[in-house]
C-alpha cells in the first residue's frame, strides 16, 4: 500500500525505495501527519540495515511517500537523531517537512499593493519567492479561487518570509487553503477556498464498522453574554509626547441609552453574565458600530466542539481512504447526533496502514444547538441506564437458572453413581445369580439411564425456553390487564344503567 523512496539530493531523479509495506521491514517506525492548514511532516526511524541509515543530509535528502501511485508527501530532511534502544539495536530517526516549507526560504520586500485581485496578489508573492530560490524550490501557480466581495486587496507587505506573508495577508483575512501538487513538469501550488468534498452517504465513520474510538469536548468558555463593541481609537493630544499611552475607543454609549454594552438575555439565562469585547479598527462612528455589534451577536456561537477520532480504514469503497479537508458522516448515537465532520488532520502509521487518527475541525454551536445536544445527552444517559438495569436483571435470572440446572445435574450424577454401584455388585454376583433376574436388572438399569439422560436434555431445553416463556408471559399479562380494564368498565356501565332502570 505505502512505499517510501529516498533521493540523495533535491535534483536526484533516480531515488531508492527504502520501504515497501509488502516486502521491506527495515523501517522501525513511520508516522505521516497530513494537515489542512499547516505544513505536513513525516517522522521516520530506520535500523542499521536500511539504506538510509547514516546517509541523511539535512535539507538535501528528500523522500516521497506514495499510496499506490498517488504521492501523499514529498519533503526534505530536517533533524537526524541517533540512538540505541533498550534491546541494543541502533536506530536513526529523522524529521521531514513538506516542500511547502520552501516558502520559508524566501523573504518578501516592502511594498504597497492596491487595485489588485487576491489571485494576482497571490501570484505576486509567489513570483517574489521564485526570484530568490533555485529551480527545484520554485512553484508554478495553479488553481486560485479565493476572492472577496470587491475582488480587490489593499495591503502593505513587509520583510517576512513568503509563507508567513501568505498566511497573514491572505489566509487570515480571506480564508482558504494552500495545496501543493507534484506534476511531471514541476511543483504547483494552489490557493483554494475549499479543497474538500462532502461524503453524505458514502464511507461513513460508523461505530461497529470502522470507528475505534471517538471523543468530543464541548467548550462554552469563550461565550460572551454582555458584549462591549469597540471602534477605532480616539486620537488625543499628548503634551508629554509619550507613545505608550492608552487611548479611548469609539463606543455605542451615545446611541444605546448611555450603555457601552449590549446584554444577551437568552445566553445570560444559561451561562450568567460574562463580559467580552470585540474591536473594529475601521469603524469611526457609533451609528456604524452598533449594527456591526448586533450582527456579531447574531453570529456568535455559544459553544465549540473539539473532536478526536481513531478509525480503521476498512469498510470503505474500494481503494478509498479518509482524506484531509473532506467531510464524512459520523454515526455513533452514544457520542453525538449523526452529522458531517470535516477532517482537518490525519495521522498515518505506515506500519499499521489501516489505522488512522483523525482530527476534526472545531464546530461552533448556537444556543439552541447547545441546549438540544445537552437534552439529547441526558436522554441517552437514561437509555443507557435502562439498558444496564435490564441487563443486570437478566444476569440475576440467568444466575438463578444456572443454579437450578447445577442442582439438577448434581442429582443426576448421584443417580448415575448409585447405578454404577448396583452394576458393580451385579458383576460380582454374576456367577451365582439366576440369568433371568440379571437380565431383568440390566433392563431396569438401561431404562433408568435412559430416563436420566432424557431428564438432562429436558433441563437444558427448559433453561432455553425459560427466557422465551418469561417474555411471552409478560406480553400475555399486559394484554390481560387491558382486557380486565375493558371488562370492568363495561360491568360498571351496565350496573349504572340497571340502577337507573330500577329507580324508574
Amino acid at each position: 500500500m505505502y512505499t517510501i523512496t529516498e533521493y540523495d539530493s533535491p535534483t536526484d531523479s533516480i531515488g531508492k525505495v527504502i520501504f515497501n509495506v509488502a516486502t521491506n521491514k527495515l523501517v522501525s517506525a513511520g508516522k505521516l501527519t497530513l494537515k489542512e492548514s499547516d505544513i505536513d511532516d513525516f517522522e521516520l526511524s530506520v535500523n542499521q540495515n536500511n539504506p538510509l541509515f547514516g546517509r541523511v543530509k539535512p535539507l538535501q535528502t528528500h523522500i516521497v511517500v506514495k499510496q499506490g501511485n498517488e504521492i501523499l508527501f514529498k519533503g526534505r530532511a530536517l533533524k537526524p537523531k541517533r540512538e540505541m534502544t533498550s534491546s541494543g539495536q541502533f536506530v536513526q530517526s529523522f524529521s521531514f517537512e513538506s516542500i511547502l516549507a520552501y516558502l520559508l526560504d524566501s523573504t518578501q520586500r516592502f511594498k504597497e499593493v492596491h487595485n489588485t485581485s487576491p489571485s494576482d496578489f497571490f501570484k505576486l508573492l509567489i513570483d517574489v519567492h521564485n526570484s530568490q530560490v533555485p529551480g527545484y524550490k520554485q512553484f508554478k501557480v495553479g488553481n486560485v479561487d479565493v476572492t472577496n466581495s470587491t475582488d480587490n486587496v489593499y495591503r502593505f507587505i513587509d520583510y517576512a518570509n513568503t509563507y508567513d506573508t501568505i498566511k497573514d495577508k491572505l489566509i487570515s483575512r480571506l480564508g482558504g487553503f494552500l495545496r501543493v501538487r507534484i506534476e511531471s513538469d514541476g511543483n504547483y501550488i494552489d490557493y483554494l477556498k475549499d479543497p474538500g468534498k462532502e461524503h453524505s452517504t458514502d464511507n461513513p465513520i460508523k461505530v461497529g464498522r470502522n470507528l475505534k474510538s471517538a471523543s468530543v469536548e464541548i467548550d462554552p468558555t469563550n461565550v460572551i453574554t454582555r458584549f462591549i463593541p469597540l471602534g477605532a481609537t480616539i486620537e488625543s493630544d499628548n503634551p508629554n509626547g509619550e507613545t505608550n499611552v492608552a487611548n479611548p475607543r469609539i463606543t455605542i454609549a451615545s446611541v444605546n441609552g448611555g450603555k457601552d454594552y449590549i446584554d444577551i438575555p437568552e445566553l445570560q439565562a444559561v451561562f450568567g453574565v460574562i463580559n467580552g469585547a470585540n474591536i473594529w479598527d475601521d469603524v469611526h462612528t457609533p451609528e456604524t458600530l452598533k449594527p456591526k455589534a448586533e450582527q456579531w451577536i447574531r453570529d456568535q456561537a455559544s459553544a465549540e466542539e473539539h473532536w478526536t477520532i481513531s478509525a480503521v480504514e476498512i469498510g470503505l469503497d474500494r481503494f478509498k481512504t479518509f482524506n484531509v479537508s473532506d467531510s464524512y458522516q459520523f454515526i455513533n448515537p452514544a457520542v453525538a447526533e449523526p452529522q458531517l465532520l470535516r477532517i482537518t488532520q490525519k495521522v498515518i502509521d505506515l506500519l499499521n496502514p489501516h489505522s488512522s487518527s483523525l482530527t476534526i475541525g472545531d464546530k461552533k454551536k448556537t444556543l439552541t444547538q447547545y441546549q438540544s445536544d445537552a437534552l439529547n445527552a441526558a436522554k441517552q444517559v437514561d437509555v443507557l441506564k435502562s439498558r444496564v438495569a435490564a441487563q443486570a436483571a437478566k444476569i440475576v435470572t440467568i444466575s438463578n437458572e444456572m443454579k437450578t440446572t447445577n442442582e439438577a445435574l448434581s442429582s443426576a450424577q448421584k443417580e448415575l453413581s448409585s447405578l454404577k454401584t448396583e452394576y458393580d455388585k451385579l458383576i460380582e454376583d454374576i456367577g451365582d445369580a439366576d440369568f433371568k433376574a440379571i437380565i431383568a436388572k440390566l433392563t431396569k438399569l438401561e431404562n433408568q439411564t435412559t430416563t436420566i439422560i432424557t431428564n438432562l436434555g429436558e433441563i437444558g431445553q427448559n433453561v432455553l425456553d425459560l427466557e422465551e416463556f418469561k417474555t411471552n408471559q409478560e406480553t400475555i399479562n399486559t394484554k390481560q390487564e387491558t382486557t380486565n380494564k375493558d371488562l370492568l368498565t363495561r360491568v360498571e356501565t351496565l350496573e349504572r344503567k340497571g340502577d337507573v332502570k330500577n329507580d324508574g
